[in-house]
Parts: structure tokens; C-alpha cells; sequence
């Protein structure tokens, strides 16, 4: 039986283990803490599981491992162990380098021809870091480890350090400038030189650096370095910031002449004086093309805007001018003092603008009337006091003042609708229109009010919308609320209601809509399908274009310098050839940006690429200020931008008139070439304001329109396809976006710009941001959307809808069709869509031919003429049918002599006698048509009817019936409850395909 504990047991087998390994060995930490032992022995705690209490009785046992440290030279009694341990740890490391060879490629493990005693004390785990306070460790680090190791790296083909060479020595063998006077010549040189040239625009671009000094400036000396350099005119090679920094003296007779023009102020930080030039440079521009003031948007009340000046001057206010007038106060007293006078007082002289008559807000209330205030006050107090009043009578409204029985009798009428502010606006412009005519103040309203007044008054307003003095809403509202006035006069208890007034009708197409629902002018559809159809093909030939790869360049990259281990970047050699053949053939074309230079080693590919284009953009002046323009030039494939995509969302609501809400909503499944159920193209949508998921049908008219060239379906088709190629490289990584339509990436550059959606917000969100965008795009969309007088054509997406629409009606596309396009489960629902968009005047003709039509031969019977009466007025012979009665069926329209069904004589198209140029409805044929169009309704719910050809006339004509039956009819109300009651007593006859329904 062994009697050795088995603790010492475990130790005895880890001392003779440990003996085997010389890193093993060297492994153990040194401290000078312990009287028993050299070794740190939580370390051997650790190692062979022994406690400290138990291996302290054991220490004895370690002696082996001291005598090893000692034959090797490892352990030394005159050196402190702390230092001693530094030794250790650097040993270790070396033999790690040994078998490791990635240790050796660590960056910058050299520099300058030294190793790095940072990062080598951070290989070597950390402790004490060796310095010259250590001076055994620090012997051994420089005269043994680090020429160990630069053997290495030398063996290894890594850095050779008999290469190196000291500044000093580069100096000595390069065409460098032999001293400070030499660089003096060269500044000289130049100043000579650019003032020999410069004109005062040239003077205004010199930049101004900061000083210590809180308000003053130097000349910039990376200025006078670029301007130098670029001219080649220095015998000695490029100079440099330093060289210009201990020569400032030659730039003297440069600083006066600045002075002397009043171009360097004292007093202005460099910084600011800079941005106050460039404002400078902006007044020149005006003074040379004065036309450029004439620019759309440039002028916001007495003001210059700011974001249109940055947006006509790219090049000089390359800042954000908005910031800058905020932080530099120096900047912003220059803009108010000088800046924005001189820009107005340039507009007054060339007739833009004239700032001495603008009056601001706070003048505006100076100048106000109050005497005019307080009459009208007054003036409001008594209609009220009229309003509460039970006046019923004329007697009870007569006075000596016109105007006050106006506002009495507006007061009255003003009970029944909350509207008081129409009455009172309605009182004041009858006052204006009394006095046109030449009525006196005295007058009463029984001596001025009778059978023609509200036709007076009717042409009155007819005339003011002429002169474009009013609107056609306004005046709607006007002869509205004056016809109820004689209302509110017919009905007092002691006026004369012998000869009540003749009732008008209002103007048509004027209701209560706002600009942002009104359709477009066709001039101005023009431009705008121009102007998207433009962006669009600029978008494609973009993204589109097959990508070219480098045939010609070379590296940049150059051999190690200074003893830096990482690889250097050739100034010389950052072209633009080059840039582009290190792209395509070392990184294989992959864009690279800022954060990829932030993140990965400093001798990756792509960090050494973004050095070298920093370069290359550092040293030319016409460089692109971002690298997302140059991989544009290149045609590198990138994901689209918000300006990008709009255009598509924009030819979309063109073709379509889909909502816009509607629209942005629309997933890269949406488009369905075939319906299943129909065959047809269609897109199916959201519409959250309706019953949910809709199918809009394509292809159902055809037009060529304004907007719409070729047929719906190629052009929808044509949207789908560019969207989801242009989308393709960011759709794995959109996330909750991934099957929407429209998705974009601003800048693909930044880390934090993630992919959105034109429906990632709440509603109307997308709208606003669409119009926001559209000034801004391609930089000139506001100067191009701008028709032949000058006018901005302000870009609103509701507007597309209904300017579809009345192209639709212009073309002559039926109501029906236009309800299919719409979506609109009624026909009434799109009656009043048109009536709710302010058509422009051919369109509202169009509307009212159509829905009219109908009645262009009605006989709306009052005396009941005979037949023979009839017949002997038209000169014709009138033919019953069921729908009505034809005024010549011997003789049927056009349309129906040349279906292939006519084989001449009598008409045989009965089925369409609604839509026929000949019928004629009077009052006796309305029970017939409600009867008719109770069994058209009944007939549709039969699949085998409505299946037929003759389904769709049978829609037609229901739709035709509504426009006469329903609330919108010609006949009175009266008429059609009693028409309806006898029509429960016919029975129709519907012939259908030689099948009676």
C-alpha cells in the first residue's frame, strides 16, 4: 500500500511534467512576495488542484523547478524577480511567435524600426510593462528578444529591418528641399503669380484657417499647399502645411491685397469669414446673370429663402446655410444687414420684387382700421340681436338702411344653419352688388326684391368668375344662400307672395372641394408625365446599365516606409484608373465605406481602398464630396433611394388612379397578369376607408391618354418589373418590409440607415414625404415643373386620381367604365365623385353631355299633347316600345345600322333603346322604366343572364336608369313616388338573346 498522501502525489507528477516542458516551465509566474518559493503559487493551485494551505506544507518539493530555471539561465539571484518576471513573460511570447506566425503579422507590431513594447506587453498577458526603469528587463528587450524577433519576421519574409531608413537618411537621398528659403521662393512665387490673375471672385474663394486668437484668421495653409502643388511651378516637389507654417511671411502681399478689398475683416473668425465670401461670391453671380433672381421660390415674403439659394447655387453654398446663419452670429448679422437687402434691393431695380411696399406682419397691425373694426363689430352684435329676435314680420325688419334690412333678413334666414358666417359674407356682397347697380343706401328691400332677382343676381356672379374676381365655389355658395334670403322674405306674414321668385340653378362643377382634390390642367399633366418619364429613364439608365469592369490601372499599394509593418498607400499612384482596377480586381467590386474603414485592420483591402480614395478626394478639387457618386459613374449596383422610387409611385397613381394610401400599400404580389376568375390583368389593394382587400381590373377602356401611352397593363407591368430589380439586394434583409412594393435605402453607407417603406408610417405620412422629395430630386425638379407663364406646378398626390378620371371623361369613356376603374360598388358613388372634383370646364361639358344625354329628346309632358300633335310637330312617327317610345324606328342611329345583327328595315336593338340618340321619355313611360328596372335587377341574379353577351347592356342600362329614377332625376319627386306605385302593376318582358327573361 502507497503511504504518500495522494496531494503530494498529484504535485510530484505535475513538478516532473512540467520539467519535460521548457514553455511549461516558463509558464509559471515569478513574484518577489514569497519567502518559501519563487513561483506564484495560486498558480500551481490552480494547475494541479491542490489548496494553497496544503501545497504551503509541499513547497520544498518545488525545488526541482528552481533548479531548472537556474541551469538555464532562467533564474538569476542578482536581478529582482520583478523584473525577472518581464523576462519570463517576453520568453514566452518568443516561443509562441516561433510556432505561431500570425503572431508576427499582428498590426503594427513595428514601428519606426522598433517593436511596439504596447502591444507586445499586451501578447504578452499583460503585468508590468518593460521601460527603462527596468534596467535588466529593458537590456534584455533590446539587445535579446527584439532582435529574436526581427530575425523572425525576416526569415519569414514579413519586415526586414536592415531596410529601413531614417528620416534623416530619406532626405539626404531624395529631391528634397534643401531649406526654409527655398520654400519662400516657391510661396512667393505663387502669390506673384495668382494676384497678377485674380479677380475679385477669385480673391472671394481664398480660405481662411482659425488662429489661436478668438476672432481672427489666417490664410489657410492646406489652401496655399493645394494651389501650389496643383500649379507644378515648385522646383523641390510638393510642399507642405510645415513648410508654409514657418514661411508665413511670404504670404504678405496676398494678406493686403485681401485687406484691401475688404475681403479679410478683422475681427471674423476664419471659419465664418469663409462662409460670409461664399454669400459674397453668391451677390457677384447676381450682379453678372441678374435673370437668376427670377427663380422660382427664391423670395418668401421680404425674405431671400435660404434652402432656394442653396438649391441655385450648389457649388459655392456647398454648406448647410440653415445651421451655419444659427451657430455664426457674425454670419447672421451679415445676412440681415447686407445680404438680404442688396438680394431684394437687386429685385427691386430688375422688377421682381418690390420690397419697399411689402409690409410685415407687426405694420400690417399698425396700419390696421380700428374705427373699421368697431363698426364691424357693431355690425356683428345686430345680427346676432337680429337672429334671437322673433321677427316675422316686414314691418318688424323696415328701416332707413338698406344694408341693415340685408342684415336683418340674412340674420333670419341664418336660424335654420348653424352657417352665420355665409350669411353674414352673403349681406356684404349684396351690399357691393346693390351699389353696381346703382341702388341708393335708402332703399327697401320690397322695392328691390321681386320675380328676378336671384336671375339678376345669377348673372351678376356669372361675370365676376369671368373677371376671375371669385371662384365658381364661392359664387355656388353665394347664390345658394341668396336664394334662401327670398326665401326667408316670401315667407314674412306681410309681403306680397303673388309673384314669388324664379329659383336658378347654382354653377356647375363649383363644390366644396379643396386644390388638393382638383385635377390637373392638361398643359400641366403634360409637364408632369414629362418630368416623371424623365426621372424614371434617369433611374434606369443608372441602375440598369450593365456593369464594365477595369481594363486598365495598377496598385496603389506601395512597400512598408518608416518601419511600419502595415502596408502604405502611394499618394501619387490614387487615380481614378486606379481606384477603379483595385475595385474591380482586388475587393471584386463590393462598395466600401466609412465604417468599413472604422471597423477592419488597417491593411484589409477595403481600408486601404478607402485610404486611397480619401486620397485622391484630399488632393483634387473636383473630387465627389461622397463615394456613393463615384460608384454611381461606375454604374455599381446600389439599392434605390426615396428620390428614386418616387418617380415610379408617381407613374403608378398616373396610370391607375389608385389612392395614394392605396398605392404605397401595394406588395411585389399585388400585380396579377391573369385573374383567375376573369383572366384579366388586375392589381389587388388595401383600401382601409372602403371594405378592405379590392381588385382593381386593367385594361378595362380604350384611350390614349396623357398619362397613359401604351395600355395600363404594359405600364403596370413595366413598374413591377423595375421595382422588384431595383429592390432585389435589400429585400432578404427588409425584414417586416420585405414584400412591400416600394422600399428604398438612402444611403447604404451609414450603418444606421435602415431599409424603409413608403407605408412605414401613418397615413398621409406618404404623401407629405413624396411632395417634400419632388423638389429636391435630380436637384431641379422645382425649375422644371413649371409651365409657359411661369407658374410652379405643385406636385399633390390626391390630385392624380381625379385627373385621371376626367381625362377618362374627356375621352369619352362611359360612366360605367369609370365606376369599374374606380372601384365604386354604386354608380351613384361615382356621381357624386365627379360632382365632388372641380373639373376644369371641358371636362364638366363632358360629364353633362353624357349624364344628359339621355334627356336631349324628353318631352316632359305639362298639356298632354295628342299623338297626332306630336307626330305633326317632330315629322315623324313615334313607335312604342317597351323601354319608351322611338321616334323613328324605321331610321335607328349609326351604331345600330352597323351591327352585324342589322339587316336594315325596323330597328332591333330594344334592349338598348336607353343608350339610343331617338328615345323619348315622358312622365306615362316612368312606371314602365321602374318596372323594367325591377326585373333588370332581378334578371342579374340569374348566372346564365348575366353571363351572356347582353350582360354588360343590361349594367349600361341600369346605370342609365338610376340617372332617371334616382335622386338626381329631371322629374320631379312627386312624379316618380307615384310612378313607382303604379309600376308594382306591370309586369316587363326583357328579351335577351331571343330568350324572354
Amino acid at each position: 500500500m502507497n503511504s504518500i498522501p495522494k496531494n503530494l502525489r498529484i504535485l510530484k507528477e505535475w513538478v516532473n511534467s512540467t520539467l519535460l516542458d521548457d514553455k511549461k516551465l516558463l509558464e509559471i509566474p515569478l513574484t518577489s512576495s514569497s519567502k518559501k518559493s519563487p513561483f506564484l503559487h495560486k498558480y500551481i493551485s490552480e494547475a494541479t488542484g491542490i489548496s494553497l494551505q496544503t501545497l504551503g506544507r509541499y513547497t520544498e518539493h518545488l525545488s526541482p523547478l528552481v533548479q531548472a530555471l537556474e541551469n538555464n539561465n532562467w533564474l538569476q539571484p542578482d536581478i529582482p524577480l520583478l523584473e525577472q518576471d518581464i523576462i519570463r513573460r517576453h520568453r514566452v511570447l518568443f516561443i509562441d511567435m516561433k510556432s505561431n506566425m500570425d503572431l508576427l503579422k499582428t498590426n503594427n507590431l513595428v514601428v519606426r524600426n522598433n517593436l511596439n513594447i504596447k502591444l507586445i506587453n499586451e501578447l504578452a498577458n499583460g503585468g508590468t510593462r518593460v521601460t527603462k526603469e527596468y534596467s535588466h528587463a529593458y537590456k534584455y528587450f533590446k539587445e535579446e528578444f527584439e532582435p529574436q524577433v526581427f530575425e523572425l519576421l525576416k526569415n519569414n519574409d514579413i519586415y526586414d529591418n536592415s531596410q529601413y531608413k531614417t528620416l534623416t537618411e530619406i532626405r539626404k537621398e531624395s529631391k528634397y528641399r534643401r531649406g526654409l528659403g527655398d520654400a519662400a521662393k516657391d510661396i512667393k512665387k505663387f502669390v506673384k503669380s495668382f494676384l497678377k490673375k485674380a479677380d475679385k471672385q477669385a480673391l472671394l474663394r481664398v480660405e481662411f484657417g482659425q488662429t489661436q486668437g478668438k476672432d481672427d484668421c489666417i490664410i489657410r495653409h492646406r489652401w496655399v499647399v493645394n494651389q501650389i502643388n496643383q500649379s507644378n511651378q515648385s522646383q523641390w516637389g510638393d510642399i507642405s502645411e510645415i513648410a508654409i507654417k514657418n514661411n508665413v511671411g511670404a504670404l504678405s502681399a496676398l494678406e493686403q491685397e485681401l485687406k484691401a478689398q475688404k475681403i479679410w475683416i478683422k475681427g471674423i473668425r476664419g471659419l465664418t469669414l469663409n462662409l460670409i465670401n461664399k454669400l459674397k461670391l453668391v451677390l457677384h453671380e447676381f450682379e453678372l446673370n441678374p435673370s437668376l433672381l427670377s427663380s422660382p421660390k427664391l423670395r418668401v415674403g421680404n425674405k431671400v429663402s435660404k434652402r432656394a439659394l442653396k438649391r441655385l447655387f450648389p457649388e459655392i453654398i456647398d454648406f448647410d446655410l440653415t445651421s451655419a446663419y444659427q451657430i455664426h452670429s457674425k454670419l447672421k448679422k451679415y445676412w440681415k444687414e447686407t445680404f438680404q437687402p442688396t438680394v431684394l434691393s437687386y429685385m427691386k431695380k430688375h422688377g421682381v420684387f418690390d420690397s419697399s411696399s411689402y409690409k410685415t406682419v407687426k405694420e400690417r397691425v399698425q396700419s390696421i382700421d380700428y374705427e373699421r373694426i368697431k363698426i364691424t363689430q357693431e355690425r356683428s352684435d345686430r345680427f346676432d340681436e337680429y337672429r334671437d329676435s322673433n321677427s316675422s314680420t316686414y314691418a318688424e325688419i323696415i328701416s332707413n338702411s338698406l344694408s341693415d334690412e340685408l342684415l336683418h333678413i340674412a340674420a333670419i334666414t341664418s336660424r335654420e344653419k348653424d352657417t352665420i358666417s355665409q350669411y353674414k359674407c352673403t349681406q356684404t356682397l349684396l351690399i357691393n352688388y346693390y351699389e353696381e347697380l346703382g341702388i341708393s343706401g335708402n332703399a327697401h328691400l320690397e322695392e328691390i326684391f321681386g320675380e328676378y332677382s336671384a336671375c339678376q343676381f345669377r348673372t351678376w356672379l356669372e361675370d365676376k368668375i369671368a373677371g376671375k374676381s371669385i371662384s365658381a365655389n364661392t359664387a355656388h355658395s353665394y347664390i345658394h344662400s341668396f336664394q334662401r334670403i327670398l326665401d326667408s322674405y316670401y315667407d314674412l306674414e306681410d309681403v306680397d307672395k303673388s309673384k314669388p321668385f324664379i329659383k336658378v340653378s347654382g354653377f356647375t362643377g363649383a363644390t366644396r372641394s379643396t386644390d388638393r382634390y382638383k385635377p390637373y390642367v392638361k398643359v400641366h399633366r403634360i409637364i408632369i408625365a414629362s418630368v416623371v418619364d424623365e426621372a424614371i429613364d434617369k433611374v434606369r439608365s443608372l441602375h440598369f446599365k450593365e456593369y464594365k469592369k477595369a481594363v486598365s490601372g495598377k496598385s496603389f499599394i506601395g512597400v512598408p516606409k518608416l518601419g511600419k509593418q502595415v502596408k502604405s498607400v502611394v499618394a501619387d499612384d490614387c487615380t481614378l484608373e486606379n481606384l477603379k482596377w483595385y475595385f474591380d480586381n482586388v475587393i471584386d467590386s463590393v462598395p466600401v465605406y466609412r465604417h468599413h474603414y472604422n471597423e477592419l485592420s488597417k491593411d484589409d483591402p477595403r481600408s486601404l481602398f478607402w485610404k486611397a480614395w480619401m486620397n485622391y478626394r484630399r488632393v483634387n478639387n473636383d473630387a465627389y464630396s461622397e463615394i456613393t457618386n463615384l460608384y454611381d459613374e461606375w454604374g455599381v449596383s446600389r439599392p434605390p433611394s426615396l428620390l428614386e422610387i418616387i418617380p415610379y409611385y408617381l407613374k403608378l397613381l398616373q396610370v391607375t388612379g389608385l389612392n395614394a394610401e392605396s398605392a404605397c400599400k401595394l406588395s411585389i404580389n399585388s400585380f396579377v397578369e391573369a385573374h383567375p376568375a376573369t383572366g384579366r390583368p388586375c392589381i389587388r389593394y388595401f383600401k382601409e376607408r372602403s371594405d378592405g382587400e379590392k381588385t382593381m381590373l386593367l385594361d378595362l377602356f380604350t384611350a390614349e391618354l396623357t398619362w397613359l401611352s401604351t395600355s395600363q397593363c404594359k405600364e403596370v407591368s413595366k413598374i413591377f418589373s423595375d421595382m422588384k430589380k431595383l429592390t432585389a439586394s435589400i429585400r432578404v434583409e427588409a425584414g417586416n418590409y420585405s414584400d412591400h412594393l416600394f422600399i428604398y435605402q438612402n444611403n447604404p453607407g451609414v450603418v444606421t440607415n435602415t431599409i424603409q417603406s413608403l407605408d412605414g408610417s401613418e397615413r398621409g405620412r406618404v404623401s407629405k414625404r413624396a411632395n417634400e422629395s419632388l423638389g429636391l430630386l435630380d436637384g431641379n425638379w422645382d425649375n422644371t415643373l413649371v409651365d409657359e407663364n411661369g407658374e410652379i406646378i405643385s406636385i399633390t398626390t390626391t390630385r392624380f386620381r381625379p385627373s385621371l378620371v376626367s381625362e377618362l371623361v374627356e375621352a369619352g369613356v362611359s360612366i360605367r367604365e369609370i365606376q369599374l376603374i374606380l372601384g365604386h360598388s354604386s354608380i351613384q358613388t361615382t356621381l357624386k365623385y365627379l360632382d365632388t372634383c372641380d373639373f376644369n370646364k371641358i371636362a364638366r361639358e363632358k360629364i353633362e353631355e353624357k349624364l344628359k344625354q339621355i334627356y336631349s329628346n324628353a318631352l316632359v309632358e305639362k298639356e298632354h299633347p295628342t299623338i297626332g300633335e306630336v307626330e305633326k310637330a317632330e315629322g315623324e312617327i313615334i313607335f312604342k316600345t317597351p323601354l319608351g317610345g322611338c321616334k323613328n324606328i324605321m331610321n335607328p342611329p349609326d351604331f345600330i345600322k352597323q351591327s352585324s345583327l342589322y339587316k336594315g328595315g325596323a330597328c332591333n336593338k330594344y334592349n338598348q333603346c336607353l343608350l339610343c340618340e331617338n328615345v323619348i321619355i315622358t312622365t306615362s313611360h316612368l312606371p314602365q322604366l321602374f318596372a323594367l328596372q325591377r326585373d333588370y335587377i332581378q334578371s342579374l341574379s340569374h348566372q346564365r343572364i348575366a353571363s351572356t353577351p347582353y350582360g354588360h347592356v343590361i349594367q349600361e342600362n341600369l346605370a342609365i336608369l338610376e340617372t332617371i329614377l334616382g335622386s338626381e332625376s329631371e322629374f320631379s319627386q312627386e312624379e316618380l313616388n307615384k310612378a313607382q306605385k303604379l309600376s308594382t302593376h306591370i309586369e316587363s318582358s326583357i328579351l335577351i338573346d331571343g330568350v324572354t327573361a
